[in-house]
């Protein structure tokens, strides 16, 4: 940034050049957000088999390289949208044979048989199908709400930078610098702005509000379980817990990071939702945060937290 600034300043750059380079500049700053988002718990590389964090990588590759190739505006959503799977699932083909009943007619047995196998058959696969469209769903509103939120981390560093070559401005050292980049940035932010509010209007078009509310609580609950993961690995290095109390301390959180998993699934599977359990949980999560913050390091129990049942 502060070569392309000072490029700018000497007249190295056209407009178009500096736009793209601004363009480039943020979806840099976009891919190292959705890193932080690694770093602090809100995306896990592990987690569906790393779909989502991969997802929202390539999306961040393939829009620079559209910036930097046709010189066109950010639309990094668009990439991220070609990865939303929504595939329609095709009856399969089946056999069953059985024995008729003594004194049944055989063409009449076997046409209940067929009768009853496909009625089976069709519960199982659309068991199967909702079990699935429950999972696009859930990765559909995780992935916008990281895509919402790196492109907020960026834009604030994006201006964070701009503010800093508008102080050097004041001092002298940039010679109206910010008078040709101002309405560059204020473009690319702007562009960014477009963005968010397409992932915006895909989740009001095609996600219902229990089911966005079913699978933001349950998100926020295994983001306070994986800081929590963090805070205890971070007190084993330090020598406050034992490496066979740690270790056993994460294996049981990890395994209640994947009953949450499971419990969204089966709450948007269902009819109604009851999130008064998830509710303590996470009381009892922010309770137990509050108090390792008041210094409290030696009482560490993961147990307490009964997330199997939420």
């Amino acid at each position: 940034t502060k070569h392309a600034s000072s490029a700018a300043e000497d007249g190295l750059f056209s407009e178009s050049e500096m736009l793209m380079e601004m363009r480039r500049v943020f979806l840099e700053l976009l891919g190292e957000a959705y890193k932080f988002q690694l770093e602090i718990g809100e995306l896990d590389e592990k987690e569906d088999s790393g779909v989502l964090y991969a997802m929202l990588r390539d999306s961040v590759e393939l829009a620079i390289n559209e910036v930097e190739h046709s010189q066109g505006a950010i639309h990094d959503w668009k990439w991220t949208e070609k990865f939303r799977l929504f595939p329609s699932s095709n009856s399969s083909s089946f056999s069953l044979r059985e024995e008729p009943k003594a004194g049944q007619d055989p063409v009449s047995s076997l046409n209940s048989q067929i009768s009853a196998a496909k009625s089976e058959h069709s519960s199982f696969v659309a068991a199967a199908r909702n079990r699935f469209r429950a999972r696009c769903i859930r990765l559909d509103v995780l992935s916008a709400i990281a895509f919402q939120q790196g492109h907020k981390m960026a834009e604030v560093k994006l201006r964070f930078y701009f503010n800093r070559i508008d102080d050097e401005d004041d001092d002298g050292t940039n010679h109206g610098t910010t008078r040709r980049i101002k309405p560059i940035l204020d473009q690319v932010l702007e562009e960014s702005q477009t963005q968010v509010s397409k992932a915006q209007e895909m989740l009001d078009k095609e996600v219902g509000r229990r089911d966005l509310e079913v699978i933001l609580s349950h998100y926020c609950a295994r983001i306070l379980i994986r800081r929590l993961m963090k805070f205890t690995e971070q007190n084993a290095e330090d020598g406050l817990l034992g490496k066979i109390e740690a270790r056993n301390y994460l294996i049981d959180m990890d395994q209640r990071v994947r009953n949450v998993m499971a419990k969204t699934l089966e709450q948007l599977l269902s009819p109604e939702c009851d999130d008064q359990h998830l509710e303590q949980v996470l009381d009892s999560v922010l309770e137990e945060g509050n108090n390792n913050e008041n210094g409290d390091k030696t009482h560490l129990h993961p147990q307490d937290l009964q997330i199997e049942n939420c």
